[in-house]
């Protein structure tokens, strides 16, 4: 019997990437490709017209919720309402009858407003809810948006009437309890969205913001933004964009915030990938071109199939951020051609026509770049001509030919320790190499310094 084995050759992946988003054209110095094996890696290249591209799976996720307390409810509303109103905008596939999906969940979410005005959980809740009520507000200010798209028509009586339950609670911390400052914070903002001026409460709360957690000030920050800009707000904005921002992490491509509060925040549904949500929402509307903006969205949308939302709250908000995303920096309809070049040579072009969240893919292994681009040091570029904003990311797979010789830092540090054991399985003494036939106890230990996903 003859069994062929395949011997491989040790190699150690490295990888580098770059990306971002370009209305004309941008350049990257990358180091030369000589010395690297010519049968592993190469470059792969995403080209996007949007930078929402993976919004879909997220508002499938929703729509298919089996569940329905009212937050539940209200958050299955919103990719019905935005699948209405950007189905078109980016070729979604939409389930059959919206105008009737829409409308019964609609109707379900008011059969649980009480008798004060007030929104309680369940249908037949006995007790009217500060939070719940907000939500219910928010929610019903995207509804309403969207009525001309929907054909579905917002009661004004019930939102006159959640917003005259919030009045009476607004500025009252004995009512609110213990996260005070968080409630109302929220509280301010669902008011806010339908035209109450709350801009002085406002102020006063940002006085009050020390030690307050990270997503109770974005949300005031969305507050401010859409109110009157004094002096004294426009100071609190300009303060609360830099916390918001020194308090994110940056990991290559991608932005987020880690909160780290105790459990007693779940009450309000709190979670790092919400909050990471808020504070793009804040962003976008205090500071549309804000470095960040772009880093916090693809935080949700890269990797999306393998990590997907984990609950109704952290989808909701993510997708009333892609919203407004859409609608605030992406007003243009995409007509453009894209490529990407190594010094002079072009090694990929697409066509990008209409909307679509779609991305052009490709991959150019590393004997065909080599080919192509040669083995010096070249520029890489990317380019486009047309209307519109192209986004790219470009990575690079290499392995050297030469092993590395020292231990190499990447953010974990790997130990492993090989102790031979005796037949008794203790430790010999001796502490010599492992022969053929011995017990061996291995000892494999992994440190990181922080937070880590997809490991």
């Amino acid at each position: 019997v003859q069994t062929p084995l395949t011997v491989w050759r040790p190699v150690v992946p490295e990888a580098a990437s770059v990306s971002g988003e370009t209305k004309g054209a941008v350049r990257h110095g990358i180091e030369p490709l000589a010395g690297l094996r010519r049968d592993f890696g190469g470059l792969e290249v995403s080209l996007t017209s949007t930078a929402l591209a993976g919004v879909e799976d997220g508002m499938d996720q929703l729509i298919h919720y089996p569940y329905g307390c009212l937050e539940q409810t209200a958050s299955r509303l919103l990719p019905l309402i935005m699948a209405q109103v950007m189905g078109n905008r980016f070729s979604l596939k939409l389930p059959g009858n919206m105008h009737k999906r829409i409308r019964d969940g609609l109707g379900r979410m008011l059969s649980m407003q009480r008798y004060d005005g007030g929104f309680g959980y369940w249908p037949k809740s006995t007790r009217s809810w500060v939070w719940t009520t907000a939500y219910a507000l928010v929610v019903m200010h995207r509804a309403k948006r969207a009525e001309k798209a929907t054909g579905v028509t917002v009661s004004r009586r019930a939102i006159k009437r959640a917003l005259t339950f919030l009045k009476r609670r607004a500025g009252q911390p004995a009512l609110l309890g213990a996260y005070w400052w968080s409630y109302e914070t929220f509280l301010l903002y669902a008011r806010a969205l339908h035209g109450v001026d709350v801009h002085e409460r406002a102020v006063e709360l940002h006085e009050q913001r020390e030690h307050q957690p990270l997503f109770a000030r974005a949300m005031l920050l969305s507050t401010l933004a859409r109110g009157k800009r004094t002096a004294k707000v426009r100071r609190a904005i300009g303060e609360l964009v830099t916390e918001l921002n020194d308090s994110l992490k940056i990991d290559g491509t991608t932005a987020h915030a880690e909160e780290g509060l105790h459990a007693g925040y779940q009450i309000m549904m709190h979670s790092d990938d919400r909050t990471t949500a808020m504070v793009l929402l804040a962003l976008l509307h205090a500071r549309p071109k804000h470095p960040l903006v772009t880093k916090l969205l693809k935080w949700f949308l890269v990797g999306r199939k393998q990590a997907r939302f984990r609950n109704t709250q952290e989808a909701a908000w993510a997708l009333m951020a892609f919203w407004d995303f859409a609608e605030i920096r992406e007003k243009q309809v995409p007509d453009f051609e894209a490529g990407l070049w190594l010094g002079n040579t072009r090694v990929i072009k697409a066509r990008f026509r209409g909307r679509s969240v779609k991305p052009v893919l490709r991959r150019v292994p590393m004997a065909e770049l080599m080919r192509v681009a040669g083995t010096a040091a070249k520029a890489l570029t990317v380019a486009k001509r047309g209307r519109g904003t192209l986004y790219y990311v470009a990575r690079l797979r290499y392995a050297r030919q030469q092993l590395p010789a020292k231990a190499r830092d990447h953010g974990f540090a790997v130990r492993k320790k090989i102790v031979v054991l005796d037949r008794a399985g203790r430790p010999l003494k001796s502490g010599r190499a492992p022969r053929l036939g011995d017990t061996v106890l291995v000892t494999l230990r992994v440190k990181t310094t922080e937070a880590r996903r997809y490991v």
